[in-house]
């Protein structure tokens, strides 16, 4: 299809309005790209009609095009818990201010949230909270470990950020537990261990503070190398497979199975996870003789179309690994119904 052109007046019938005057061709990449003047994406918001104020629709208040997102501040519109309308620059912002890490961006009840049944003994838990369940509480049929004994439980949300969650254990185990009767608890003399946390940074940063206390840590998901390490990590102990197992059974799939090649692609988050995956995958294709034709790091709010161009640029390895956290996951493997 590279070189195709379409013309929507002369190549198409009862074309409708917003397609008049709109050409478009394809490129090398079968990608359609507009000709000039026409953006790639336009952009509108849900706001009150400049036509007819007593009524809401979408009206265009910005376009993107070559990666530059153009906006008319004057046309943004938001709207207070009363309904009273707020104009550019008084509204309410989803990024973090310049000067303000992301961290201290989260809402005061949400840093504060935590989960806490008093006993005589504390299990403690670090997961990222994001909404509350609704199934029934889970029972153990393990009741006479600790005869006579209740076991309490404290469920902190580690709000995905690292810095965030070790602050927030390092603060409870210095300075025990405020609860809502402004009453404390001292934790640090009741707690067993900690289960969790999801991600392997996150994991590194409570691995930190748990060892210098001598509290043990079992991470559910937390694959990094690094954690194997047991005179830095003594009190860790996990029930994944670390990244080095991992990448040493995709070599062994990509080499003896009908996907064999001598060529792949290589996507991974930054990061503790997605770096240590990077660094065991190198040393496994050494040893399997297989090329890396290319690395891709992917962080947070990565253009995924710029990705999906780059791994174009080697359609001869057309094996990806990936090495990325799980909401970066969807959108990577998204591109491959997009013909990569």
């Amino acid at each position: 299809m590279n070189g195709l052109s379409v013309n929507f007046n002369t190549d198409f019938t009862n074309v409708p309005e917003a397609l008049t005057n709109i050409s478009l061709y394809f490129n090398d990449t079968s990608d359609a790209q507009f000709t000039a003047g026409f953006p790639d994406y336009q952009v509108y918001q849900y706001r009150t009609c400049i036509s007819d104020p007593s009524t809401f629709c979408f009206e265009k208040i910005g376009t993107f095009n070559n990666t530059e997102l153009m906006m008319d501040k004057s046309k943004i519109r938001e709207y207070d818990n009363t309904g009273n309308e707020l104009l550019w620059p008084n509204i309410n912002y989803a990024q973090c201010k310049e000067s303000r890490r992301c961290s201290s961006c989260i809402l005061q009840e949400v840093y504060d949230k935590v989960y806490f049944r008093n006993g005589d003994l504390i299990v403690a838990g670090i997961v990222p909270v994001y909404d509350g369940g609704t199934d029934d509480p889970l029972a153990s049929p393990y009741g006479q470990l600790f005869p006579g004994k209740s076991i309490g439980l404290l469920i902190l949300n580690s709000c995905d950020q690292p810095l965030l969650a070790q602050h927030k254990l390092l603060s409870i185990l210095n300075n025990g537990l405020l609860l809502d009767n402004n009453t404390s608890v001292n934790v640090k003399s009741k707690l067993i261990g900690i289960a969790g946390p999801y991600s392997s940074s996150i994991s590194v940063a409570v691995s930190d503070v748990l060892s210098k206390f001598g509290y043990v840590q079992v991470a559910y998901a937390s694959t990094a190398v690094d954690l194997s390490d047991r005179n830095k990590y003594p009190y860790f102990t996990r029930v994944s497979t670390p990244d080095n197992r991992q990448t040493q059974a995709m070599m062994r799939i990509i080499k003896h199975s009908k996907y064999n090649s001598e060529y792949i692609q290589f996507v991974y988050s930054k990061g503790t996870y997605g770096e240590a995956g990077r660094d065991a995958l190198r040393q496994e294709a050494v040893k399997a003789e297989v090329c890396i034709a290319q690395e891709i790091e992917v962080d947070d709010g990565e253009n995924f179309n710029l990705i999906k161009e780059k791994l174009r640029k080697y359609p001869f390895a057309k094996i990806v690994i990936l090495f990325l956290r799980s909401h970066q996951v969807e959108p990577i493997t998204r591109i491959r119904s997009m013909g990569v």
